[in-house]
């Protein structure tokens, strides 16, 4: 569970982030009366504002970004990782929700999105090259 912080411990990019989410925990008054209160000379908002500007971008890049080629046929052949995780002493999670969880999280939405295809179809060629070879060798 996401503990939330006072106010006054955020800096003022994340204030500015708080300002821009709809779905903040943070009323946008208190957030504007505390950028006020910090009596910001003009240069460090500019500065804050192009800090802003710099993450979002990032982030923008980041949710654009996809796989290689290279990447893309490792997870043909291999289309489950060979790491499994605790999950903190809860239920053992595979490495689809891991792996396909951490890039969704971190904003690489593309990236999930192709992982999850690829695995997807990969499983489903496997499994007809299984059942084609079970049939084959049963009906020698």
């Amino acid at each position: 569970m996401k503990v939330k912080r006072n106010i006054k411990q955020l800096s003022t990019v994340e204030l500015l982030f708080e300002l821009d989410n709809k779905r903040s925990s943070y009323p946008k008054e208190e957030i504007d009366n505390e950028i006020k209160n910090r009596n910001l000379t003009e240069a460090e908002l500019k500065k804050a504002f192009t800090e802003k500007q710099f993450v979002t971008r990032i982030r923008s890049e980041k949710v654009n970004q996809s796989m290689t080629i290279a990447q893309m046929i490792l997870l043909f052949i291999f289309p489950i990782g060979i790491e499994s995780h605790n999950n903190d002493g809860g239920p053992e999670l595979s490495s689809w929700e891991t792996k396909d969880g951490f890039y969704r999280s971190g904003g690489y939405e593309k990236i999930a999105k192709q992982r999850f295809i690829i695995k997807l179809s990969s499983l489903l060629f496997w499994t007809i090259i299984a059942i084609a070879a079970a049939w084959y060798l049963g009906n020698r």
